[in-house]
């Protein structure tokens, strides 16, 4: 179970990373969630970036053509290897307008890197909930594609902290 936890934080630190990246644009959008969202699905590769879709895909390939394999180290070296080239951030380029480090913005991102490790937690939770087969490859399977849904959705993660600290903002 710890191998799955590695695996888990993999992803959760790739989609705080994601966050991050993403609030530069939110605050450049003045944290409006309908601006920002425009911004975010104008573009396919905003809100379905291909590399982190292909490592999933070819890690869950691997997991299945290796699923014979005695143990579980081959499903954690997929696992691991696969999170990592996915949630391995690209170059940004040339920033013309740098995030600035607000007192909001440091609320809002830290709410969003609470919010991120809480909802792998609520979709591990509601997985285990329907009473999936408990072999072992269906959890490295599942938590794969709980991590990429939990990095594609970094934008709203990052538009939930925003919106828990909306009280402290008043």
């Amino acid at each position: 179970m710890a191998e799955l936890g590695i695996i888990g934080l993999i992803w959760i630190v790739g989609t705080c990373v994601r966050v991050y990246r993403q609030a530069r644009f939110y605050q450049i959008e003045e944290y409006m969630n309908g601006r920002y969202l425009r911004w975010v699905f104008a573009r396919r590769d905003r809100w379905l970036p291909t590399r982190p879709v292909a490592a999933w895909a070819a890690g869950i390939v691997a997991m299945l053509l290796l699923t014979e394999a005695p143990g579980t180290f081959m499903l954690t070296v997929i696992g691991v290897i696969s999170a990592l080239v996915a949630v391995w951030p690209p170059g940004e380029g040339e920033v013309k307008k740098g995030f600035r480090p607000t007192a909001r913005a440091k609320r809002m991102l830290g709410a969003a890197f609470v919010q991120a490790p809480f909802d792998l937690a609520l979709y591990v939770f509601l997985a285990h909930g329907i009473g999936l087969p408990a072999a072992i490859e269906v959890r490295y399977i599942l938590l794969s594609c709980m991590g990429l849904f939990l990095f594609l959705t970094a934008p709203f993660i990052l538009i939930g902290g925003n919106l828990l600290m909306t009280p402290v903002e008043a």
